[in-house]
């Protein structure tokens, strides 16, 4: 709240002790000049200002501590995807692999993962990944060939999706809906 000063002709130390307690900021006691009132304020509303700058302060470091620890969780899981191609998984647990790591990071109901089929020029999902309740909208396929076709990740009201590329490529799309 707001800082409290007191001013009392009848006190005691033991009224001030209370007074502090309280909350009061500042004890003033009469008569008063008014340099010794303007110094009580002056303390009172730079201690106040202090105290908001550590609040704030406190909030900003709360936050980029939540930022960091999410960072982490993603770092730690495109580690776990490197450790997977470096064991030299077979090529579908590596897809699997690639679409659970898409929805964790994502926070997404679900993921997948479409490679261009170069002999039928078609896309194919090949790897998926979410709760089973969540059905797979006919207009995901219009998303994922808008991507295919621009070479630049396309956002959705159904979904988001960006271009996978190998050497400059585009191989296909991977979808968070």
């Amino acid at each position: 709240g707001n800082p409290v000063i007191m001013s009392t002709a009848h006190g005691s130390e033991q009224v001030a002790t209370e007074a502090f307690r309280l909350g009061v900021r500042d004890y003033v006691p009469k008569p008063f000049e008014v340099t010794t009132m303007i110094k009580a304020i002056e303390h009172a509303l730079a201690e106040t200002r202090m105290r908001k700058e550590r609040d704030e302060l406190f909030a900003k470091l709360l936050q980029t501590n939540r930022s960091l620890e999410a960072r982490l969780r993603e770092l730690n899981t495109l580690y776990g995807i490197s450790k997977s191609v470096t064991m030299l998984l077979d090529h579908d647990s590596l897809l699997r692999r690639i679409v659970e790591a898409a929805q964790f990071v994502t926070g997404a109901q679900m993921c997948l993962l479409r490679l261009y089929d170069w002999a039928t020029g078609q896309l194919r999902i090949q790897a998926i990944n979410g709760t089973r309740s969540t059905a797979l909208p006919p207009e995901n396929d219009k998303v994922a060939q808008q991507v295919m076709r621009a070479g630049q990740p396309v956002i959705s009201p159904i979904a988001v999706a960006v271009p996978l590329k190998v050497g400059g490529k585009l191989i296909g799309t991977l979808d968070a809906i």
